[in-house]
C-alpha cells in the first residue's frame, strides 16, 4: 500500500524534476496564472513557457494533472485567454479536471504579517456569474470544469459537467500558504 502523493505547483520549475521524480508522482495540481507571455509576465515576473513546457512533459508522460485556475477579476478574466488555455489543456489529454478558484482575500493578513505590499487591496472576489463564465470555456472544450464557492461556508460546491451541483465536505482544514517570491508580481 503506497502513498499518494499530489505536486501543487505553478511549473515553472518544472524542468528541475527528473523523469525518475515524475513517476512518483500520483497527481499534479498544476496553476496555469494567464496564456498570454506578455501578461504572464507582468502578473508573476516570469516567463509562461516554462510552465507549458511542463504540462507537455507531464502529458508525454502521462501523468494525471488537475489545473487550478485562479480567476482574479481585472487580472485572469480575459475570455479569450481561458479560451486558449482550455484548448491547450484539452488537447494534451492528461487533464482529468479543471478548477476554477474564485480569488479572495482571505490571505491578505499573510501579506501584513511580512511587511510586504498588497496591491490586490482593492480586488472584488468573481461574482457567481463571472466564475460561470470562466468555467464556460472549459466545459466547451470537453474538459470536466469545477467552479469552488466560498471556502469559508467548510466545503465547496462543485458543478459537474453534467451540470450537476454536487457539495463536498473537506477531508482535512487546510490552508495553503505560498512565500510571497511566487506571488511578488501580482499587481494590477
Amino acid at each position: 500500500m503506497g502513498i499518494h502523493t499530489a505536486l501543487d505547483t505553478n511549473g515553472s520549475l518544472g524542468s528541475r524534476l527528473a523523469d525518475q521524480e515524475l513517476e512518483e508522482i500520483d497527481l499534479v495540481l498544476l496553476d496555469i496564472k494567464t496564456w498570454d507571455p506578455e501578461r504572464h509576465r507582468q502578473l508573476t515576473g516570469m516567463d509562461v513557457a516554462p510552465v507549458l513546457d511542463f504540462a507537455r512533459r507531464l502529458a508525454a508522460r502521462k501523468r494525471a494533472v488537475w489545473l487550478r485556475f485562479v480567476l482574479v477579476p481585472g487580472l485572469t478574466d480575459d475570455l479569450e485567454d481561458i479560451r486558449q488555455i482550455a484548448k491547450f489543456t484539452a488537447g494534451l489529454g492528461n487533464f482529468e479536471r479543471v478548477d476554477i478558484l474564485p480569488f479572495h482575500q482571505m490571505g491578505r493578513f499573510k501579506w501584513k504579517e511580512l511587511k510586504l505590499n498588497y496591491t490586490l487591496n482593492d480586488v472584488q472576489p468573481p461574482s457567481q456569474e463571472e466564475v460561470e463564465r470562466a468555467r464556460e470555456p472549459f466545459r466547451a472544450a470537453g474538459l470536466k470544469a469545477y467552479r469552488s464557492r466560498d471556502l469559508t461556508e467548510g466545503g465547496d460546491e462543485r458543478i459537474g459537467a453534467s451540470g450537476f451541483t454536487e457539495f463536498h465536505q473537506p477531508r482535512s482544514q487546510s490552508i495553503c500558504l505560498t512565500t510571497a517570491s511566487c506571488c511578488q508580481a501580482w499587481s494590477p
